[in-house]
């Protein structure tokens, strides 16, 4: 296995310009070549080397999020070696590959395991050996002491602050806040996925008291063109409205939901048409953006980067020593339109430290 070491996130200007200088001159993209680092770049001997064992399943998102991982584990001066399970490979292939990172010489192994039953005794061994472990998203059950875990709390936990700001923005639209609610969910959303987010959408809204919902899905169309995309999604509106008349407010439980409710509630309001307050799950940077272009009342950062960042700093802390209270819970961030925040009760204030 080789061990990648990242430079410092001072060093990525020498690197982009050195990549520019193996493009070819009609702008496409040489093919990528190993360049060895020189000595000066060489990670010092103190440097933990972490080996990150994701499940099979792949997307372009988690690709991304990967690289940014990469990248941020140079940051901190370590050494990242990420691992996959070839695709359709059975869960016990990440009880081989951490077996593979123990032999390899890591010093600590993080896993966001496919079957937490599987990498149970895998891990246990690892650690043993005196290898820091860390569990990501779901807890894997340990003889000993607990394992490391580093997730994110439940979705309907996440969920009610961004329902409270689409809430304040049907109440100012003068709409029943007790509902109807519709669920917009995309058809081509891993299935596991879009199961978890609806539950947790559905209980979140129960907890604020709205039990009229109901789900639609959302199917993505390729489209030649922009205005061919809007008509797309102005057709499943106008279709979303007829089954459900009069709706107070929807919410998209990922970003192609988020863009097609946007550029159709945009359609609404430039005909002076009441439109439904809008909501929703973001997991890359557009959906996240449409937030503050007056269109979306709020939506909840639902991002894995912070998730990954944070298991890297633990792995490098438990590597030094550091004691580290278990579990570790990164909150997922809500971002909520300015003037729909000044209408939200002000959060309690914690209390005075003794």
């Amino acid at each position: 296995m080789r061990r990648r070491w990242f430079p410092t996130f001072a060093d990525a200007g020498l690197l982009i310009a050195a990549g520019l200088m193996f493009c070819g001159c009609d702008g496409r993209p040489a093919v990528p070549t190993t360049t060895p680092l020189t000595t000066e770049a060489a990670p010092p001997e103190s440097a933990p080397y972490i080996t990150l064992i994701m499940p099979e399943t792949r997307s372009l998102l988690m690709d991304s999020y990967e690289q940014d991982a990469l990248l941020f584990a140079g940051h901190e001066h370590a050494m990242l070696q990420i691992e996959r399970p070839e695709q359709g490979a059975p869960s016990s292939r990440q009880v081989e590959l951490i077996e593979k990172a123990v032999a390899d010489g890591s010093t600590a192994i993080i896993v966001l395991p496919q079957d937490p039953k599987t990498v149970g005794p895998a891990l246990e061994a690892a650690r043993e050996r005196g290898i820091s472990v860390v569990v990501l998203d779901l807890p894997v059950k340990a003889a000993g002491e607990p394992f490391t875990l580093v997730t994110q709390p439940p979705i309907a936990e996440s969920a009610r602050p961004m329902i409270d700001a689409v809430l304040a923005g049907v109440k100012k639209a003068k709409l029943s806040p007790q509902g109807p609610a519709v669920l917009v969910v995309n058809r081509d959303s891993a299935e596991t996925v879009a199961e978890a987010r609806t539950e947790g959408m559905r209980k979140a809204l129960h907890d604020a008291g709205i039990s009229d919902v109901s789900v639609v899905q959302y199917v993505q169309h390729s489209a030649a063109n922009e205005a061919e995309h809007a008509a797309s999604n102005e057709e499943f509106y106008r279709a979303m409205l007829d089954r459900t008349p009069r709706p107070s407010m929807v919410f998209a439980m990922d970003d192609a939901g988020i863009m097609a409710l946007s550029q159709a509630k945009r359609a609404d309001i430039e005909h002076n048409l009441k439109a439904p307050i809008l909501g929703g799950l973001a997991s890359k940077k557009i959906g996240l953006e449409l937030n503050g272009s007056n269109l979306m009342a709020s939506v909840v950062d639902m991002r894995t980067r912070p998730l990954l960042e944070q298991a890297i700093l633990t792995a490098i802390k438990l590597f030094r020593g550091e004691s580290i209270e278990s579990p570790i819970r990164v909150a997922r961030p809500v971002r909520i339109k300015p003037d729909l925040r000044e209408a939200l009760p002000a959060e309690p204030e914690p209390p005075p430290s003794e």
